[in-house]
């Protein structure tokens, strides 16, 4: 288990120690096992949650990609922290749980991979159970040039964001949110979240004829049109269509509106009275 060009490994079975200046080479908090210096065994870890780093090793908090003395202190802890949750070693090389070191890819932010992640819940399950409401978000990043594609997931108080990009929840998910019934949420795509101050509730954002929006709620579906900025909003047999004004505290809205006079189907007379869910 030694690494081909640093000729490092990681130990199986795990605080960084400090050697006292008496003990011998190697000796630390009394462990039965001795590190063996620079380039060797470079942390262990115990079943019963003990993690020792070898102090002789130039652990980084970001490495030097071209740096081969250097180590990733953080990939090297979530290593061990897997075998003390029952991880094996896995040999697949993108796998944090891979025997040989290796450094990141990425400094900013150490990704575990979906093999990872599937040998994880392997162990300890996944969530279950259904939520409230479901939808995915794609949106143009004008700083990135490209698209991104989310999806939000809510449940009772709490909120989850998928990241395609990375194929996980968003780090530090969920987040507590206001009730979601009777209000809109604005994406922010600067910071891949709810825009600061919302959400907010329907009643303050949407009015018709001069009046506060009524709509009942929880609305069965709602859907943005870029053509004419357009906001629909369905509950039922009926619809509500507002004008979105960039800008604008409070957006004007239609009278309510019966769905069948005005969308055609693809099936005659085939219509959502009862519910609507895109």
């Amino acid at each position: 288990m030694k690494n081909n060009m640093k000729n490092i490994r990681i130990a199986k079975n795990t605080i960084m120690a400090k050697r006292e200046k008496k003990a011998p080479p190697g000796d630390h908090v009394a462990c039965e096992r001795a590190f063996d210096g620079p380039r060797g065994d470079i942390a262990h870890s115990w079943a019963t949650g003990d993690i020792h780093f070898d102090s002789d090793e130039n652990f980084q908090e970001t490495v030097d990609l071209g740096d081969e003395s250097q180590v990733h202190l953080l990939k090297v802890a979530v290593h061990e922290v897997g075998h003390v949750l029952g991880l094996s070693h896995i040999e697949y090389e993108d796998s944090v749980m891979y025997p040989i070191y290796r450094h990141p890819t990425n400094n900013a932010q150490l990704e575990l991979s979906e093999t990872d992640r599937s040998a994880m819940k392997g162990l300890y399950g996944h969530c279950t159970g259904t939520f409230d409401a479901v939808f995915d978000f794609i949106y143009w990043s004008l700083t990135e040039k490209q698209f991104h594609y989310n999806t939000y997931f809510f449940r009772g108080e709490k909120m989850w964001l998928f990241m395609s990009s990375l194929n996980r929840t968003r780090l530090g998910d969920p987040v507590s949110i206001a009730s979601k019934n009777n209000n809109l949420f604005l994406h922010n795509e600067t910071d891949n979240d709810v825009a600061e101050g919302w959400p907010k509730k329907l009643t303050d954002i949407f009015h018709t004829e001069n009046e506060p929006i009524s709509i009942p709620t929880p609305i069965d579906a709602a859907y943005f049109s870029d053509a004419g900025s357009l906001f629909f909003m369905f509950k039922g047999p009926y619809f509500w269509m507002c004008k979105w004004i960039h800008g604008a505290e409070s957006h004007p809205c239609k009278n309510r509106m019966e769905i069948r006079q005005y969308f055609t189907t693809l099936v005659t007379d085939e219509y959502p009275d009862t519910h609507l869910n895109f």
